[in-house]
């Protein structure tokens, strides 16, 4: 039985995502970058968990993906069909490689903007240290908590979309503006927010794919992994070095870190494959409303003033997917993306979120597409890298995701409107 739910679920990966390159002529779409890196990391932990000493993949687990992968793809192909111009959806592809009008500007303004936050980012660096005591400290979930407020979180936040861009129109001859991403790239590491690093780094990987500056092969994906690779261990390396420096001489960390380099990768997986071995819907939390967290925040501030809801199933219970600690200090609190949705709305609930979801997600990319603007495609980014890792974690219910729409939406309607007013003067920007 485990070997027929896999091949379902290889059949529909290869499958539906071949219809949808025939459609729009590229498989980064919401369903390619959600269902390739899933279907990657559930044959890893299927083959590597009893090697690694990780519970065994629980196939039943996988139906809630097959499912939910196949309502995203639906919802794809109605928005396909529906689109205003029926051959713009079929080309998109090729109008994601032709000229963007608007892109050299928002180059422009990405980097003037990283010129911006760097000396609030180091501010905020500064605070924090201070307030936890000292350098020593910048490892410690303090440091974390501290760095998470004020000014410099939210001028962390504008540094991804720049770094997105700034990373994604990036040729050789740029120095300056690869030197820029770097530097906002370190400051993600400093920050110790893995997920925050690696959605950057992979939306910036995604720009150039569909812009055409970079292909996807084995190569790439070898290339993508060990990236990823490296930004893990240089979080946990900073921290660990700021706490004990002969941590970084010792071979057993790099060894230690390494495997739970491979726990990372298959803990939502693995932790939802628990949850439903066993029957368990109470993982914390214990509310639907934690599921549309930024909205209710929103409205307790705006509105009633009353306190946040705060975070739920990741600071509370967990399953325990790693055999070899029985401590509850490393059990798994991530059950992928539809695995959230499952275990807090139910059925009916997890159906009509992906529905809108799905909805909208396509909605950006076709639009992204069809109006070549270059911010509503860093915003797609973002959002593809989000769906890229939801074999890890549920990522819409964090109040980052709609602040960065917010700040790429804004951005997007200053490059429509500057591109309006050239287009007047100098009559239409045609493309070749």
């Amino acid at each position: 039985m485990d070997f027929i739910i896999l091949a379902v679920l290889i059949a529909e990966v290869l499958l539906l995502s071949g219809v949808e390159n025939r459609l729009t002529g590229t498989r980064i779409t919401p369903f390619g970058v959600l269902a390739f890196p899933y279907l990657a990391v559930v044959l890893l932990a299927f083959i590597s968990a009893p090697v690694l000493d990780f519970v065994p993949l629980d196939t039943s687990s996988l139906m809630v993906w097959v499912c939910g992968l196949f309502l995203v793809w639906l919802m794809g192909y109605l928005v396909i069909l529906i689109f205003p111009s029926a051959q713009i959806s079929r080309d998109i592809a090729s109008r994601l490689l032709s000229d963007f009008p608007g892109e050299a500007s928002g180059q422009r303004i990405a980097k003037l903007l990283g010129v911006i936050v760097i000396p609030l980012l180091v501010l905020g660096i500064v605070q924090s240290v201070r307030a936890v005591g000292g350098w020593w400290n910048i490892g410690s979930r303090e440091f974390r908590e501290v760095q998470g407020h004020g000014l410099s979180a939210h001028a962390l936040l504008l540094a991804e979309p720049l770094f997105i861009l700034l990373m994604g129109t990036a040729k050789k001859r740029n120095k300056f503006q690869i030197i820029l991403a770097v530097i906002l790239m370190a400051f993600f590491l400093v920050d110790q927010v893995k997920g925050r690093a690696l959605q950057a780094l992979i939306g910036g990987l995604l720009y150039r794919v569909l812009r055409g500056r970079s292909t996807v092969s084995a190569k790439s994906v070898v290339a993508v992994v060990l990236s990823a690779y490296l930004v893990f261990m240089s979080v946990y390396m900073i921290g660990a070095g700021a706490l004990d420096p002969s941590q970084l001489t010792d071979s057993e960390t790099y060894i230690s870190y390494s495997r739970h380099f491979c726990y990372y990768l298959t803990a939502g997986v693995l932790g939802f494959s628990e949850a439903s071995h066993y029957g368990i819907r109470d993982v914390g939390g214990g509310s639907y409303v934690e599921i549309f967290r930024p909205f209710v925040d929103l409205y307790r501030k705006l509105i009633s003033g009353s306190n946040p809801v705060g975070l739920g199933s990741t600071r509370e219970k967990g399953m325990q997917i790693d055999l070899t600690v029985n401590n509850g200090s490393t059990d798994s609190n991530v059950y992928t993306l539809f695995g959230t949705l499952y275990l807090y709305l139910g059925s009916f609930g997890l159906i009509a979120y992906v529905i809108v979801m799905a909805l909208l997600c396509y909605a950006l990319f076709l639009s992204a597409g069809w109006s070549k603007n270059e911010w509503l495609l860093v915003l797609y980014c973002y959002l593809g890298a989000q769906l890229l890792f939801g074999f890890f974690e549920f990522y819409f219910w964090h109040g980052d995701t709609y602040e960065i729409a917010v700040i790429t939406g804004t951005l997007a309607t200053m490059s429509f409107s500057n591109t309006r007013r050239f287009q007047l003067r100098s009559g239409p920007v045609y493309s070749h």
